[in-house]
């Protein structure tokens, strides 16, 4: 049984650990998706919130620029070496108003002029020394404001109607000569005007174009405002966001948590990180890929990014995870230990209960196996109330009920060997018996005539068949040398031998019979020689019918009527003589002698045809005899005793009769 109970503990551990093992290495790759899923979407939301700060920080940018645009006029031209609006020193100055937010921006004051016809509008300021490598596109130009040019009092002229023609032809010419100056001078001045807004347009297109690869392309709205003087627009000025240091300080300033790495990649796939370093270790572990989404995922990094801005810049935040892996793995790896101890406990307490069971399944399997041998007188003792102990009760019960069995069958094995030997006996006995009775049979044949009498007037044909294999019908004749014929027939009481006898015994007595003697003597004789024999209650039934030319003398004791079919009127005649049969009751018998015509037919028979049953335990009848004896009459004796036959045959149906059945038949030539 030690192999039944490595199986058991082996079973056990098995369906121990495997489950245990599937469980933890489940529970551990789902805590590691829901982390990952957390984590995704913990940096997806941050990295959301960075591209809105990137929107605060170009509102707060402007209201910035509007603030300062309010402010006087003089402030501007305080600063050193400003003499006028569009000096480069006001710039500057202007940054030290700004505060941090001015390394945002590119500024620039433009003063302002009269607008030329079809003038090219201004480009953008050219950037400041301290602008940062990344490209960025010049804002919308803005159109110039023309003041209101200040018209000075014209001196009070005399009216030109009081003068003189002369004068008045020569104040006439000195106002056209004088209008023709001005609009000369104010030509003058607006070419020198368009001159230098050429120069300054192409300052600006010339620095845009160098700065066009450094500068991001930001695609805001316009930071610029008027320079207001005594209520009058005298400049206007104008600030664009570099778009590098935008993304450098939200790179620097968003970082959630230690070890968050933050990024930036605009369209063409340039990378903007918060130092040097970090730029390398982005690239090294490919994470910009990932941003872009054209790298595999990595195990060790969840990056999230944002849809990209207006200006094509997309943020990125990159997570390490693989410490929190490591932790997660330590912990699935103590929880599996921590379960293999559980189960190394609980086998502890597996391997008794194994040994328990096995120990009473090899109790149970050595009782089966002498049961088995024969020993049915075994007896199991398992001390369990479990499966076990009711499999041990149960194999009880079957070595009771295999005793009882064999038991039963060596009684019956008994009984049939006794019922074999008394079958044996009995077939020997019933071989004896059929063999005595087939004697028996041979005999009371041998009793009977092997064949009608020949005679010359008359014709005798005779049929018996008889319900067993000794019969108690019988049948004879006598025939005299002067011709004539006497016939008996008779039916002894019961069958078999006892009915043999009777035959015999009327045999016998048939044969002292003379044909000088008188037919009712002799049934006298022969009633008195039955009686002093005592055969306890047997009897016999006899006719004699004496035939003479032209007569027939019927003697009978208990016999069915003799019926005599009358040739030339065709109809039947019933000879009935009551007596009783012989060895019954003393009794004085007599006889009747009745003509014969040629053509006549006499039959003789027994009560076993007319008393023939049929399946539903309907009698022939003596009717019925009548009817097909008249019906067969005109044929031979022969024929008419196999139309009888026949007849009795299909009444049964084919069954054996159940008495002898007995005909002589009679025909007058």
């Amino acid at each position: 049984m030690s192999r039944l109970r490595t199986q058991l503990i082996a079973a056990f551990v098995a369906l121990s650990v495997v489950p245990l093992t599937a469980i933890v290495t489940f529970g551990y790759f789902t805590s590691e998706r829901s982390f990952r899923r957390a984590v995704e979407k913990e940096t997806s939301e941050l990295a959301s919130r960075i591209d809105r700060r990137v929107g605060m920080i170009a509102d707060a940018v402007g209201r910035d620029i509007e603030r300062v645009g309010s402010l006087p006029v003089e402030m501007f031209l305080s600063a050193p070496g400003a003499a006028q609006i569009g000096d480069a020193q006001i710039a500057e100055q202007l940054r030290v108003v700004l505060g941090e937010n001015a390394e945002l921006l590119t500024i620039d004051v433009v003063p302002d002029v009269p607008a030329a016809p079809a003038a090219a509008p201004i480009p953008n300021p050219a950037p400041s020394p301290v602008a940062a490598p990344a490209p960025v596109p010049p804002v919308a130009p803005v159109s110039p404001v023309a003041p209101t040019a200040k018209v000075e009092a014209t001196p009070a002229v005399p009216q030109i109607a009081t003068l003189d023609p002369v004068t008045r032809a020569d104040m006439e010419k000195a106002i056209a000569t004088g209008r023709e100056a001005a609009r000369v001078a104010t030509l003058a001045k607006q070419e020198a005007l368009e001159q230098l807004r050429a120069r300054i347009e192409a300052r600006h297109a010339s620095a845009a174009h160098a700065d066009q690869s450094r500068i991001m392309k930001f695609h805001t709205r316009e930071l610029a405002t008027s320079i207001v003087k005594d209520g009058e627009t005298v400049g206007r000025l104008r600030a664009q966001l570099r778009g590098d240091e935008v993304v450098r300080r939200v790179i620097q300033g968003s970082a959630s948590q230690e070890g968050d790495v933050v990024f930036a990649v605009d369209r063409e796939g340039k990378l903007f990180a918060a130092s040097d370093e970090e730029k390398s270790k982005i690239e090294a572990a490919g994470l910009d890929a990932l941003a872009r989404g054209n790298g595999n995922a990595t195990a060790d990094w969840v990056v999230a990014s944002s849809a990209a801005t207006d200006a094509g810049v997309s943020f990125a935040i990159a997570r390490p995870i693989s410490e929190s892996l490591r932790e997660m793995r330590a912990g699935a790896a103590r929880n599996f230990g921590f379960g293999l101890a559980l189960i190394g406990v609980a086998l502890i307490g597996i391997v008794p209960l194994a040994n328990h069971i096995a120990r009473d399944i090899e109790t149970v399997t050595a009782a089966a196996e002498k049961i088995a041998t024969g020993e049915l007188d075994t007896e199991v003792r398992v001390g369990s109330k479990n499966e076990i102990g009711k499999l041990a009760a149960a194999f009880n019960g079957m070595a009771r009920d295999l005793r009882q069995n064999q038991e039963r069958l060596l009684d019956e094995e008994r009984s049939r060997r006794e019922q074999e030997i008394e079958r044996r006996l009995l077939a020997a006995q019933y071989e004896r018996k059929s063999a005595e009775l087939e004697e028996a049979r041979r005999f009371q044949l041998s009793l009977l005539p092997s064949s009608p009498p020949a005679h010359p007037e008359l014709e005798v044909a005779s049929y018996v068949h008889t319900a067993t294999e000794v019969g108690g019908d019988y049948w004879d004749y006598l025939l005299a040398p002067d011709g004539t014929l006497t016939l008996v027939i008779g039916d002894a009481t019961g069958h078999g031998a006892r009915a043999g006898t009777m035959v015999t015994v009327v045999k016998s007595l048939f044969a002292t019979f003379s044909p000088e003697d008188s037919l009712a003597e002799f049934l006298e004789r022969a009633n008195q020689s039955i009686r002093r024999m005592g055969l306890e209650r047997m009897a016999m039934a006899l006719t004699l019918a004496r035939f003479r030319p032209g007569v027939v003398e019927v003697a009978a004791a208990g016999m069915p009527p003799v019926l005599i079919h009358r040739a030339a009127a065709g109809t039947i005649e019933d000879v009935m003589i009551e007596a009783p049969p012989l060895g019954t009751l003393p009794f004085s018998y007599g006889s009747r002698t009745l003509a014969l015509a040629s053509g006549d037919a006499v039959l003789l028979m027994t009560d076993g045809f007319p008393e023939l049953s049929d399946a539903e335990g309907d009698p022939f009848g003596y009717v019925a005899v009548e009817r097909e004896f008249a019906a067969a009459s005109h044929d031979t004796p022969r024929g008419i005793l196999d139309h009888l036959s026949a007849v009795a045959e299909a009444w049964t149906r084919g069954e054996p009769p159940t008495d002898d059945i007995t005909f002589v038949a009679v025909k007058v030539r």
